[in-house]
């Protein structure tokens, strides 16, 4: 046998090496740096997204970033449950596909929220009625639009639409499994119900709008040692909101029998010193302190002294 034969044996004997698709755009994932810069500016567009589903279900909504990282779908799916709620959506001006992960007691929770419910979500093992899907793409529809209008450079609202549903992450995986994307972990609140939303961003799909805000953010950074150590950023979507003001005095004592034997009419002594020690809680958190008076014909309460 001559040496081109062998050669050529030799090769063919060879067994083909696997060859792994190729994703536009895997190699410039974020920095360590870059990454926690995006989470803490996500975190106030999450906080953003809970006061505008609070306004629109007319009740309290917690949505908190729990947590951000970015990892291959393919590594992210083989950690998710079987079965769960997967909504695929698009966003105009923003490449690929995202998806949110939706647990279904929580879905059940807006579903009863939003048909004049508490915001209870019963029996979360049955699978999702058809109004139930409807009523909940209704509020993710809101949310991805609040998120977005947050990220785009345009003054217009985000035009988000639900392309599609899935109840097996791993099938959307199957294609690129070693596509990098952002997953958000969102502890979600409303009502008795508390549940995580992952919502997957393919990195194309907010390439653009993190380098805009990483360059807003680095000038804001460069800013900084002008603006007084207490100054404050205010979120607009919280102007709306209302919130629960409580008023209490500290220090008063009673019994459990003097408790019992109360009727209308009785009266409780309070010390002199402490009309002037007034402590105004917010939503249960204490928050100032001031003096009782009267202001305009009405009760009122002066604030002498905030307490963080």
């Amino acid at each position: 046998m001559s040496a081109p034969e062998s050669a050529a044996s030799a090769l063919a004997a060879k067994k083909p090496a696997e060859v792994k698709p190729f994703v536009v755009g895997q190699a410039s994932s974020l920095s360590a740096q870059e990454l926690n810069r995006f989470r803490i500016h996500n975190e106030g567009i999450v906080r953003s997204v809970g006061a505008r589903l609070s306004l629109f279900l007319r009740a309290e909504f917690a949505f908190d970033l729990e947590h951000l990282d970015a990892m291959e779908l393919g590594r992210y799916a083989s950690k998710a449950e079987p079965s769960g709620n997967y909504l695929l959506f698009q966003v105009d001006r923003f490449p690929g596909t995202g998806v949110v992960g939706f647990p279904k007691p929580l879905a059940l929770a807006i579903g009863d929220r939003m048909l004049g419910g508490r915001g209870f979500g019963a029996n979360p093992d049955r699978e999702l009625r058809e109004v139930e899907l409807a009523l909940l793409n209704q509020a993710v529809l809101l949310a991805l639009k609040e998120y977005f209008s947050k990220w785009s450079d345009s003054q217009d609202e985000a035009k988000v639409r639900i392309v599609g549903r899935e109840t097996n992450i791993k099938l959307l995986a199957e294609d690129h499994p070693t596509a990098i994307v952002y997953i958000l972990k969102v502890q979600a609140v409303i009502g008795d119900c508390f549940a995580t939303v992952d919502i997957i961003l393919p990195l194309e799909m907010m390439a653009q709008s993190i380098q805009r805000a990483m360059v807003s953010m680095a000038g804001a950074g460069s800013d900084s040692g002008d603006l007084p150590k207490d100054a404050l950023l205010w979120n607009p979507a919280f102007n709306d909101l209302t919130m629960r003001i409580s008023a209490l005095w500290a220090g008063l004592s009673i019994t459990p029998r003097e408790i019992l034997q109360m009727r209308a009419g009785d009266m409780i002594p309070l010390d002199p010193e402490k009309i002037d020690q007034v402590e105004l809680q917010i939503e249960g958190l204490p928050r100032f302190r001031g003096k009782l008076g009267s202001a305009n014909r009405k009760v009122a309460i002066e604030i002498t002294e905030r307490l963080t």
